[in-house]
Protein backbone atom coordinates (compact mmCIF):
# COMPACT_ATOMS: atom_id res chain seq x y z
CA UNK A 1 0.00 0.00 0.00
CA UNK A 2 2.45 2.75 0.85
CA UNK A 3 4.76 1.17 -1.97
CA UNK A 4 1.56 2.22 -4.45
CA UNK A 5 1.22 5.36 -2.47
CA UNK A 6 5.23 6.50 -3.40
CA UNK A 7 4.79 5.29 -6.93
CA UNK A 8 1.23 7.58 -7.65
CA UNK A 9 3.64 10.77 -6.38
CA UNK A 10 6.33 9.32 -8.55
CA UNK A 11 3.88 9.25 -11.59
CA UNK A 12 1.78 12.27 -10.59
CA UNK A 13 5.47 14.48 -10.86
CA UNK A 14 6.32 13.13 -13.80
CA UNK A 15 3.11 13.93 -15.62
CA UNK A 16 3.72 18.13 -14.06
CA UNK A 17 7.54 17.78 -14.86
CA UNK A 18 6.57 16.81 -18.51
CA UNK A 19 4.22 19.37 -19.20
CA UNK A 20 6.25 22.26 -17.41
CA UNK A 21 9.46 21.43 -19.73
CA UNK A 22 6.22 21.07 -22.64
CA UNK A 23 4.72 24.23 -22.05
CA UNK A 24 8.33 25.98 -21.95
CA UNK A 25 9.45 25.03 -25.14
CA UNK A 26 5.61 25.55 -26.54
CA UNK A 27 6.12 29.41 -25.34
CA UNK A 28 9.55 29.39 -26.54
CA UNK A 29 8.84 28.14 -30.05
CA UNK A 30 6.07 31.21 -29.83
CA UNK A 31 8.46 33.75 -29.17
CA UNK A 32 10.60 32.98 -31.73
CA UNK A 33 8.57 31.48 -34.65
CA UNK A 34 5.96 34.25 -34.66
CA UNK A 35 6.19 35.31 -38.29
CA UNK A 36 2.13 35.51 -38.57
CA UNK A 37 1.77 38.46 -35.80
CA UNK A 38 5.02 40.21 -34.11
CA UNK A 39 3.68 42.88 -31.18
CA UNK A 40 5.18 46.20 -32.14
CA UNK A 41 6.31 49.01 -29.59
CA UNK A 42 5.35 48.86 -25.83
CA UNK A 43 3.46 46.03 -26.75
CA UNK A 44 6.31 43.28 -26.52
CA UNK A 45 6.33 43.65 -23.05
CA UNK A 46 3.90 40.96 -22.98
CA UNK A 47 6.48 38.81 -24.00
CA UNK A 48 8.44 39.34 -20.55
CA UNK A 49 5.25 37.51 -19.03
CA UNK A 50 6.82 34.39 -20.05
CA UNK A 51 10.14 34.64 -17.99
CA UNK A 52 8.41 34.43 -14.82
CA UNK A 53 6.60 31.96 -16.23
CA UNK A 54 9.86 29.83 -17.08
CA UNK A 55 11.19 30.23 -13.80
CA UNK A 56 8.08 28.98 -12.08
CA UNK A 57 8.36 25.46 -14.41
CA UNK A 58 11.92 25.66 -14.18
CA UNK A 59 11.46 25.44 -10.10
CA UNK A 60 8.71 22.19 -10.66
CA UNK A 61 11.42 20.28 -12.43
CA UNK A 62 13.89 21.46 -9.75
CA UNK A 63 11.39 19.86 -7.10
CA UNK A 64 10.55 17.01 -9.57
CA UNK A 65 14.28 15.77 -9.54
CA UNK A 66 14.71 16.35 -5.46
CA UNK A 67 11.33 14.24 -4.88
CA UNK A 68 12.63 11.30 -7.60
CA UNK A 69 15.76 11.24 -5.34
CA UNK A 70 13.51 10.86 -2.32
CA UNK A 71 11.75 8.20 -3.90
CA UNK A 72 15.33 6.15 -4.87
CA UNK A 73 16.15 6.73 -1.16
CA UNK A 74 12.87 5.54 0.61
CA UNK A 75 12.80 2.20 -1.57
CA UNK A 76 16.68 1.51 -1.22
CA UNK A 77 16.40 2.46 2.81
CA UNK A 78 13.04 -0.05 2.67
CA UNK A 79 12.97 -2.23 6.36
CA UNK A 80 17.18 -2.31 5.83
CA UNK A 81 18.13 -0.38 8.34
CA UNK A 82 17.82 0.02 11.97
CA UNK A 83 16.54 3.61 11.88
CA UNK A 84 13.98 2.70 9.23
CA UNK A 85 10.66 4.12 10.28
CA UNK A 86 12.35 7.29 11.44
CA UNK A 87 13.80 7.64 8.06
CA UNK A 88 10.49 6.48 6.59
CA UNK A 89 8.66 9.14 8.47
CA UNK A 90 10.58 12.00 7.37
CA UNK A 91 11.10 11.16 3.50
CA UNK A 92 7.39 10.56 3.29
CA UNK A 93 6.87 14.11 5.29
CA UNK A 94 10.12 15.65 2.61
CA UNK A 95 8.35 13.71 -0.26
CA UNK A 96 4.50 15.32 0.42
CA UNK A 97 5.97 18.61 0.80
CA UNK A 98 8.35 18.28 -2.07
CA UNK A 99 5.02 16.80 -4.31
CA UNK A 100 3.09 20.63 -2.87
CA UNK A 101 5.80 22.88 -3.92
CA UNK A 102 6.11 21.18 -7.30
CA UNK A 103 2.55 21.43 -7.89
CA UNK A 104 2.58 25.20 -6.71
CA UNK A 105 5.00 26.21 -8.76
CA UNK A 106 3.26 24.69 -11.79
CA UNK A 107 -0.06 25.95 -11.36
CA UNK A 108 2.02 29.54 -10.55
CA UNK A 109 3.72 29.32 -14.15
CA UNK A 110 0.54 28.20 -15.94
CA UNK A 111 -1.29 31.09 -14.33
CA UNK A 112 1.52 33.55 -15.79
CA UNK A 113 1.48 31.98 -19.05
CA UNK A 114 -2.09 32.26 -19.39
CA UNK A 115 -1.62 35.97 -18.45
CA UNK A 116 0.54 36.72 -21.18
CA UNK A 117 -1.39 34.88 -23.35
CA UNK A 118 -4.45 36.65 -22.80
CA UNK A 119 -2.50 39.87 -23.02
CA UNK A 120 -1.51 38.89 -26.19
CA UNK A 121 -4.61 38.24 -27.61
CA UNK A 122 -5.55 41.62 -26.36
CA UNK A 123 -3.04 43.16 -28.19
CA UNK A 124 -3.84 40.92 -31.51
CA UNK A 125 -7.26 42.70 -31.29
CA UNK A 126 -6.67 46.21 -30.90
CA UNK A 127 -3.78 46.49 -33.81
CA UNK A 128 -6.63 44.43 -35.46
CA UNK A 129 -9.33 47.26 -34.92
CA UNK A 130 -6.76 50.59 -35.71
Amino acid sequence: MINNAINEYFSNSTILMNWSLTITAASFLLILSNSYYKLKGNKKIAYLFFFPAWIFFGFSIEKYNELSNDIILIKLLYKETPDYQENFNRLTLEINNLYSLQTENFFYGISVIILAITLIIIFFILDKQN
